[in-house]
């Protein structure tokens, strides 16, 4: 899952804030998993 945001990152067409995002979903779901 971190590649793909180091993917996105290289891109650079992906803003930081969108980044943030989608780290925070990836948290998010995690936990609701847990």
């Amino acid at each position: 899952m971190k590649g793909k945001i180091v993917r996105i990152a290289h891109m650079g067409s992906v803003s930081r804030e969108d980044i943030d995002k989608a780290v925070e979903a990836m948290v998010k779901a995690r936990n609701e998993l847990q």
